[in-house]
């Protein structure tokens, strides 16, 4: 945001980012949280958005769930990421403490709306393998094909696909250097969240994964970029440390 706009959100003690483009992963939310603001996440607000039931889950019941997912992502050394669509990833974990996007809203934390989210940065370096993305890709929206991404030492090393294949890597061009970093391994939480191609809501369907390039630093990592780019897996396998716990898009924890 403007200067003028960063420096109000610190003084603030509670902010609603209302916007087009996501907030979250600017600096201007890194310095505020770091003053003990509490800020609403709530990008790509639509009239159906408000009005629909993504908004009212059972909260206690989806922070419970979502803490718990968080938690074993904090704890494992390594993820591995599958799909039948041809998804083969793998990456540490290690060190690396994973946010809770579902509340509550204290003082220096951040909650998105749709919320239901458990999301952490793999160690940068570490990621491995294959993406085929078969839903929707931040920036770009739903897609006619999937996109397969393959990573190489943690940065996208090729894209394939069709139209939305070209695009992402028109954006990937025309932003910087470390916009190829992988940078968010996220699974999400929450049971209302319906398919709608607006991405602020898909990505929080119960048991989807999505995976994000870019800027890391406010899930904890060190890689800065001036963009952050989600992109959906609808039905992924999730191990930790072997252990897994997402099964074709449902929890297999319990």
């Amino acid at each position: 945001p403007p200067p003028m706009v960063a420096a109000a959100m610190k003084e603030a003690k509670v902010v609603f980012m209302l916007t087009t483009k996501n907030m979250f992963h600017t600096r201007a939310s890194s310095a505020a949280r770091e003053a003990g603001v509490r800020m609403v996440n709530l990008r790509q607000m639509t009239e159906d958005l408000f009005s629909s039931d993504v908004l009212t889950p059972d909260y206690a019941k989806m922070y419970e769930e979502t803490r718990r997912i968080a938690d074993l992502l904090s704890q494992a050394s390594e993820a591995k990421v599958t799909s039948a669509q041809g998804t083969n990833l793998s990456m540490s974990l290690v060190g690396r403490t994973a946010l809770c996007n579902s509340g509550p809203l204290d003082p220096g934390n951040i909650m998105t709306l749709p919320a239901g989210e458990a999301a952490l940065a793999p160690v940068e370096g570490t990621l491995e393998g294959v993406l085929v993305v078969d839903y929707a890709i931040d920036g770009i929206g739903v897609l006619s094909s999937p996109v397969k991404v393959v990573a190489k030492k943690g940065r996208v090393s090729s894209i394939e696909g069709g139209k939305e294949a070209t695009r992402l890597q028109e954006i990937l061009s025309q932003a910087d250097a470390n916009a190829y970093n992988f940078a968010e391994l996220a699974i999400g939480t929450n049971p209302n969240s319906r398919l709608v191609g607006n991405v602020a809501e898909d990505k929080k369907k119960r048991g989807s994964v999505h995976i994000a390039i870019g800027d890391s630093l406010l899930l904890e990592g060190t890689n800065s970029s001036r963009i952050h780019l989600d992109m959906i897996v609808l039905k992924p396998n999730v191990w930790l440390d072997g252990k897994q716990i997402v099964k074709q898009g449902e929890f297999s924890l319990y």
